[in-house]
């Protein structure tokens, strides 16, 4: 959890092995859209 985008909501980043990292902004509307194409992290084992 963190605030990604400073919009005062907490975001959330989702990580597992051999998957591509997730990102998912909080709207504040109790619904998250997927924002993982903003983020370009390298896939490594975790």
């Amino acid at each position: 959890w963190g605030d990604y985008d400073n919009d005062g909501w907490l975001d959330l980043a989702v990580s597992k092995n051999n998957q591509p990292y997730r990102v998912f902004y909080n709207e504040g509307n109790a619904t998250f859209s997927d924002a993982s194409s903003a983020f370009s992290a390298p896939r490594r084992p975790v």
